[in-house]
């Protein structure tokens, strides 16, 4: 019974609740051009050895992966898009405690779909409707008959 009580008051003694650090790169926002990979690190310490997950939305980061070992746990995302812009969570668990850290993710670049539509009067050619809600101009009037004005007036 002594040994019990002894091993239980050194385990709380000597345990410890996760404590998240990073390097000050990430404390501003990572912005990324659309395709390219995405790569956090953070030192996790604790005793017991914390759970450490990675979160957006309150959800596992989708088609991540992550390499936790040796106090240090890795966020990889390849081939980013637009769906990973916001904050990206880090979170460290133990029987202790918790720590956390937010990280934010800014993507340059064109990556929501694009609708495209053929013109009612164009051949061979397209317009852009709306891209993150700027409209494109439209398209000057290049209907086969305009074309074949244009070429006999010259």
């Amino acid at each position: 019974m002594v040994n019990v009580l002894f091993t239980y008051f050194l385990t709380y003694l000597l345990a410890g609740k996760p404590v998240i650090t990073f390097d000050d790169k990430y404390k501003s926002a990572q912005k990324l051009k659309a395709g390219s990979t995405l790569t956090i690190s953070v030192n996790v310490s604790g005793t017991p050895t914390p759970k450490v997950s990675w979160l957006q939305a309150g959800e596992p980061v989708a088609a991540a992966s992550v390499d936790t070992k040796d106090n240090q746990s890795t966020l990889t995302v390849k081939n980013v898009t637009a769906k990973l812009a916001g904050q990206v969570q880090v979170k460290a668990e133990n029987k202790v405690g918790s720590d956390s850290a937010e990280f934010t993710v800014e993507i340059k670049g064109l990556t929501n779909a694009v609708s495209l539509q053929w013109g009612q009067s164009y051949r061979d050619s397209w317009r852009l409707g709306s891209v993150n809600g700027a409209s494109a101009p439209p398209p000057r009037n290049r209907s086969p008959s305009n074309v074949k004005k244009k070429i006999q007036s010259e």
